[in-house]
C-alpha cells in the first residue's frame, strides 16, 4: 500500500499483515466453573498458556471441596474459591455469591467448564453475552 493510500476507505485502510503487535488488546479475563474431574478446566487454562487462546484464567469457582478441578487449580497456580451450593438457601442466592467472587476477580467472560448445577436468570443477566457453557448438558435429567 502507498503512502498516499486514502484511510478513510475500508478497502483501502486494511492491511495485511498487519502492522500492529500481537495481542491488540489484553488478554481476557476468564473466570471458570467447575464440580468435576476438571479436564476442561485444565485444557482452557492449557489453551491460555500455550495459545491459541489470548486469555488468563483469573479464578475457578467450584461447588465441592473434594472435586479434582480444586486440585487442577492448585497445581496450576489458579486462584480457585469453594462456594458450596448445600450453604446456599436458593439457587439465587448461589448466583448471587458467584457475581460476587466474578466481579471481584474483575473477569471478562465465564465458562461454564462441567458446572453441574442449574444457573438462574440471576447469574446470565449480571453477565449478558459474557457466559458460556462448554459442556452443555440438559440439567437435571442428564448430566
Amino acid at each position: 500500500m502507498s503512502g498516499s493510500a486514502d484511510p478513510s476507505d475500508p478497502l483501502q485502510a486494511v492491511q495485511w499483515p498487519s502492522s500492529q503487535p500481537w495481542p491488540l488488546h489484553p488478554p481476557l479475563r476468564l473466570g471458570l466453573m467447575a464440580s468435576g474431574d476438571g479436564s476442561n478446566f485444565e485444557a482452557v487454562v492449557q489453551a491460555c498458556r500455550r495459545g491459541p487462546l489470548q486469555a488468563e484464567v483469573a479464578l475457578l469457582v467450584v461447588n465441592r471441596a473434594e472435586c479434582g478441578a480444586s486440585r487442577r487449580a492448585e497445581r496450576l497456580g489458579v486462584p480457585v474459591q469453594l462456594l458450596d451450593h448445600r450453604r446456599f438457601p436458593s439457587r439465587e442466592a448461589l448466583d448471587d455469591a458467584l457475581i460476587a467472587a466474578f466481579q471481584g476477580a474483575a473477569v471478562d467472560l465465564i465458562v461454564m467448564a462441567g458446572w453441574m448445577r442449574i444457573v438462574t436468570d440471576v447469574l446470565i443477566e449480571a453477565f449478558p453475552d459474557r457466559l458460556v457453557n462448554i459442556h452443555p448438558s440438559l440439567l437435571p435429567s442428564f448430566r
